[in-house]
């Protein structure tokens, strides 16, 4: 079975209103980890321990903040990803666009026009893609071939247009925002990778059901270590060909990216000793291993059980505790 460790590489600034001196430390807190109490566990310590173990992800690199900050921040990141043999695919968040900004600070936590790439006319959306992946392609990265909408916020148009552009792969697919945030035509169950009627393959974020009629995606702060590891194992077993999971460059830092979350420093380490583990049966790869074969088939859904769904929401309650 394949395994897809996907990981959103972002940031967000504490101040939308500062200037780009501000936004740079944003990137150095929610990017690297810098300023987290202990050692960092941003985007260099995760590629360390992926080296550690012998693992390949694929990371998702928002890259419209380099407008505001400058090329040479998003260049470190797509050299560091590309130096450890991963993947740099496409993740434009739209928050980052400057009339998108100034409608943020016009109008605080209200949810305007822009947050989401479907809220753009195709015309606009084609722009948007252009800028990201010129953007990319300028600070070094290798031809992108997939994509994933921020926020998975893609429709049908966007699809489209990456099949124009040669981008052959779209990531905008979780059951979790489907129909909200995420609204491609998908069938409602989908699983596993399916020709959309752009030609673009659509990838989805996996997940499985965690109690009766609950769907949850396979993210790290999303499941506990046991239910991952089941989960992956569960579908090796039952047949699945490829699987996706979910993670972000400050995932294993609390929730103002100010500390290392030990609970989820915890998850990271042990799900990736699980798949070192299993590598002889759960083989992690990057878009460049999509075969055909993949989407020939239809997994049965993953469920687990509900001791498990019970020591996690004990883990999430102890981890908000300490969060504050």
């Amino acid at each position: 079975m394949k395994v897809v460790l996907s990981v959103d590489v972002e940031s967000w600034p504490l101040d939308w209103r500062a200037d780009a001196a501000q936004w740079l430390q944003d990137v150095e807190r929610c990017v690297w980890g810098r300023g987290v109490s202990g050692e960092p566990v941003g985007l260099g310590f995760q590629l360390a321990r992926l080296a550690h173990y012998g693992l390949t992800a694929v990371f998702f690199v928002e890259p419209l903040f380099a407008e505001r900050v400058g090329l040479d921040a998003l260049r470190r990141i797509v050299d560091a990803i590309q130096a450890g043999g991963h993947e740099v695919q496409l993740h434009p968040h739209t928050e980052w666009l400057e009339p998108v900004r100034q409608a943020r600070l016009a109008q605080p936590g209200e949810f305007v026009r822009g947050c989401r790439l479907h809220h753009f006319s195709a015309t606009e959306q084609g722009e948007i893609l252009d800028r990201g992946l010129a953007l990319l392609r300028d600070a070094g990265a290798a031809p992108v071939t997939a994509f994933r909408a921020g926020s998975f916020g893609a429709d049908d148009h966007t699809l489209t247009l990456l099949a124009a552009r040669g981008v052959g792969v779209d990531s905008s697919l979780d059951q979790a925002y489907l129909g909200r945030d995420c609204v491609v035509s998908a069938p409602p169950d989908a699983r596993a990778p399916f020709v959309h009627p752009s030609g673009v393959i659509e990838a989805p974020v996996n997940g499985f059901e965690d109690r009766p009629g609950h769907w949850r995606h396979l993210q790290l702060t999303a499941c506990s270590a046991g239910e991952m590891t089941a989960m992956l194992d569960q579908a090796q077993r039952s047949g699945w060909r490829w699987v996706m999971t979910l993670s972000h460059s400050f995932e294993l830092m609390n929730g103002m990216r100010t500390r290392v979350d030990p609970l989820m420093l915890r998850r990271f380490d042990q799900v990736c000793a699980f798949l070192a583990r299993h590598r002889e049966r759960m083989h992690t790869v990057g878009f460049a291993q999509l075969q055909t074969e993949d989407w020939a088939h239809q997994p049965p859904p993953l469920r687990s059980h509900r001791g498990r769904t019970a020591w996690r929401m004990v883990e999430q309650a102890a981890r908000r505790l300490w969060r504050g």
